[in-house]
């Protein structure tokens, strides 16, 4: 990962009005030391993985408030253009890849490449656990332990999210085929559909906000509770029975997912927070 950060001289941010005092974070102020910033990517001044100028560099070199100069990085990051790590700084980010929710399932290796992403996987862990909740709820099987699976993902040296595949006892030799695999390209689907001549029927995904625990935030370079975009990936085989569970968690302004649907349809089901349903 490059550290590098621009020399530029730095433009004058003018307020549209004398200031008296410390300088506030006038919507005009923080929106010139964004556009700024966007300009010296643009510009390749500043580029995927570089570091960018500490808040107290911002500070001096723009005569801006940490007011101000903390709201432009949350917008920035919030958009999706930087990721700020703990202890570390704040880094330009890679494009967000989109994933549509449409009318085929991919696989995260799969949504990358079409993207343009290559992507380096690194195995965490390979272990036989007892399930979460809602692992054990899909399986049926509350008392029996489990094969978990657990890779990172990263481009560019920095990391996209961490991936728990969750297999029953009888598909463990699933998870043992994706550890020694030297392809990276290599996922649970092209070993079910390829090497064992399975066919994939329903998929469902469950996208949610939670909480990280210290194992991710540590492999994300988060710090623990960071609140992260996360999805549940339900696999059903061609005959309705569960192939697998698999868990996602993503870094921050890394992924988005795009859901198009017509005005009136049925068959699509919406939970709120386990409130509320509608069809």
């Amino acid at each position: 990962m490059s550290t590098k950060e621009a020399k530029v001289t730095a433009p004058v941010l003018t307020a549209t009005a004398p200031l008296s005092g410390p300088r506030k974070a006038t919507p005009f102020l923080y929106k010139q030391l964004i556009q700024t910033l966007e300009d010296r990517v643009r510009r390749g001044e500043l580029q995927v993985g570089d570091l960018v100028p500490s808040e107290n560099q911002l500070i001096k070199e723009f005569q801006v408030s940490r007011v101000t100069v903390r709201k432009a990085l949350l917008e920035l990051e919030q958009r999706g253009i930087v990721t700020r790590l703990h202890g570390k700084g704040t880094y330009i980010n890679s494009s967000t890849v989109p994933q549509l929710l449409q009318a085929e399932a991919r696989t995260i290796v799969e949504t990358f490449e079409v993207a343009g992403v290559d992507l380096d996987v690194e195995i965490l862990a390979l272990e036989h656990v007892d399930p979460p909740s809602h692992v054990a709820a899909v399986f049926g099987e509350l008392d029996q332990k489990v094969v978990c699976l657990t890779r990172r993902y990263s481009s560019d040296g920095l990391p996209i999210g961490v991936v728990s595949l969750y297999l029953p006892l009888a598909m463990s030799g699933v998870a043992y085929i994706l550890k020694d695999s030297r392809d990276a390209k290599e996922t649970s689907y092209s070993v079910f559909e390829k090497q064992l001549g399975i066919s994939i029927g329903l998929v469902k995904h469950v996208v949610k906000t939670a909480a990280i625990d210290v194992a991710t935030a540590e492999a994300l370079d988060l710090e623990e509770g960071h609140i992260c975009l996360s999805m549940d990936r339900i696999t059903r085989s061609s005959h309705g029975g569960v192939l697998e569970v698999m868990s996602f968690v993503y870094a921050p302004g890394r992924v988005s997912f795009e859901i198009e649907l017509p005005r009136h349809a049925t068959g699509m089901t919406i939970r709120l927070a386990d409130y509320f349903e509608t069809t």
